[in-house]
Parts: C-alpha cells; sequence; structure tokens
C-alpha cells in the first residue's frame, strides 16, 4: 500500500490543539495556569469509534479509550492534546507511530464530555 493510498483514507480534518502550562501565569494559589494553543488547524484524519474495550493509565489514572485515531507521521500530536472535530474534543491519550515504520499515526482518544 503506498502513502498516496493511505492518505486518501483520512477524509476528515480536524483541529489539534497543544497543552502546556503557562511559565508567567499562576492561579489563586500559585499554581500555573494551562495555556491551549492551535498547532495545526487542517489536519488530515480518520477518527472512528472504538468497537472493543481498551483501557490506558495515563498518570496513574485509567481512562477508556472512546475512539481511535488515524493521523498522518508528520501530524504535531503528543500525549495530553486535543483533537476537535465536528464541535467534539477528544483527549489525546496515546499516540504510536504503527510498526514503527513512519506510515501513520495511531491515537487512542477519550471524548470530552460537555465539550
Amino acid at each position: 500500500m503506498s502513502d498516496g493510498f493511505y492518505e486518501g483514507l483520512l477524509t476528515q480534518t480536524c483541529t489539534i490543539k497543544s497543552r502546556t502550562l503557562s511559565s508567567t501565569t499562576k492561579d489563586a494559589w500559585g499554581v500555573p495556569t494551562e495555556v491551549i494553543a492551535t498547532t495545526s488547524a487542517s489536519a488530515a484524519c480518520l477518527i472512528q469509534q472504538n468497537a472493543e474495550t481498551i483501557e490506558v493509565t495515563v498518570r496513574g489514572k485509567k481512562e477508556m479509550v472512546t475512539d481511535i485515531g488515524f493521523f498522518k507521521s508528520s501530524a504535531n500530536i503528543v500525549g495530553d492534546c486535543i483533537i476537535e472535530l465536528d464541535g467534539i474534543a477528544y483527549q489525546v491519550l496515546s499516540v504510536s507511530n504503527v510498526m514503527g515504520q513512519g506510515h501513520h499515526l495511531e491515537v487512542l482518544l477519550k471524548k470530552i464530555e460537555n465539550s
């Protein structure tokens, strides 16, 4: 399968946002505030509802995977990013370079309620 064929399967366009802690702004308790910034406003992707039970541990907390996303290997996605598609936001739980070949990224997602 050529990369051109695979990229043709990425029929959706989503927004990728990064989450960082501010080095200058702190809340009332002195804790750095979270900054959310768009890193890609039009990333090619395919997000599908997860058909099986997958549970991952993120920072010591068990999370249920609700959806799986597929992206180009060049997509700037890391754990804890936020993916937005059609008004729905997803938290990135895990990012895998499938088979280590740089072909595509498989991203485990959790739907953010009330997004």
